[in-house]
């Protein structure tokens, strides 16, 4: 009966207890076995009212030993809760550096209730270390090399691996941009050189023209059609005139005295006339209209070369 009666009333004293202060502190690891060396990770918790002011102890105080190391201790944090609690979490992790049993004194935290001071306390916690499985602890034993972890290769370790194709490959492309550069270049030099200027290629085509002999063999139409042609093309060239694509009233009207002279437009309009007539009217000319479209052209390409050379010495004066 005395017994009943102890136990009733250390139920109704922690009871009491437990509703002036409302607080809880709790002490949690991840297990109580650990090997020597290894770290072992727990968290320490508060669990209070929202508003209710404590201090969290320095846990280092209290866990003081030559062979506790606290490897990590976070700032506590203030999670979130529900029905008017707040909880509050520290992280902590320690590294033991023997074997042994160690036990982890409880942690005070101050508090105020009511008009005074007061402490609530979390459990003491009991920790059992050893050493991994096979190691003895004799100075003279050698535990087994571990299996070097093999990382899985970046993009940049397989350049690595491939550098000197890598290098072979871009300087292959190098040179043979290169040597493409340099040939367009040479064919661009060589086309500019071989490249006709518009006087030659209109005496060029004239002298082809004349070696086909028309005018013997009766092609009178072909002929002043050629002769046109000639001109037209001489004209685009030269003064970018567009007379190929032109009839002759219009190519008549492009022309002015910055391009040839009063007679020499005279005599373009001849020429055009003529070839107009023969081809669409299929009139036969007469000898000296022969003679005198090839003649013009010859004319009209020595008076531009005259006119060329004198802009030129001029603007080098």
């Amino acid at each position: 009966m005395f017994r009943i009666t102890i136990i009733i009333l250390s139920i109704c004293f922690c009871s009491t207890l437990w509703s002036q202060s409302d607080i809880l502190a709790t002490l949690k690891f991840d297990s109580t076995n650990v090997l020597i060396g290894d770290q072992l990770r727990g968290s320490i918790i508060v669990n209070a009212p929202q508003g209710k002011e404590f201090s969290f102890p320095t846990a280092s105080e209290y866990w003081k030993g030559k062979n506790i190391e606290i490897f990590n201790l976070s700032n506590p944090e203030k999670l979130n809760a529900e029905g008017g609690k707040q909880i509050v979490k520290q992280a902590v992790s320690l590294i033991f550096w023997d074997t042994g049993t160690y036990v982890l004194p409880a942690l005070p935290f101050g508090y105020i209730n009511g008009d005074k001071t007061d402490t609530i306390f979390t459990q003491g916690i009991s920790i059992s270390v050893s050493y991994p499985p096979g190691v003895t602890g004799d100075s003279s034993y050698m535990a087994p090399i571990k299996p070097i972890l093999e990382e899985s290769k970046t993009f940049w370790d397989y350049i690595m691996d491939f550098q000197s194709v890598f290098i072979g490959v871009l300087s292959f492309l190098l040179i043979a941009g290169l040597a493409y550069f340099v040939f367009k270049m040479q064919k661009a030099a060589v086309a500019r050189r071989g490249k006709l200027s518009p006087e030659g290629k209109a005496l060029n085509e004239l002298q082809k023209l004349l070696n086909r002999d028309l005018i013997k063999v009766g092609q009178f139409s072909e002929y002043h059609e050629s002769i046109s042609w000639i001109v037209r093309d001489y004209l685009h060239d030269r003064f970018r005139i567009k007379a190929l694509e032109s009839i002759t009233s219009e190519i008549l009207g492009s022309v002015n005295n910055e391009h040839m002279s009063d007679a020499l437009k005279r005599d373009l309009k001849e020429l055009l006339e003529t070839a107009d007539l023969v081809k669409y009217a299929k009139a036969s000319p007469l000898a000296s209209a022969n003679e005198f479209a090839a003649d013009y052209i010859r004319k009209l390409v020595e008076a531009t070369l005259e006119k060329l050379k004198e802009e030129k010495s001029s603007k080098g004066k």
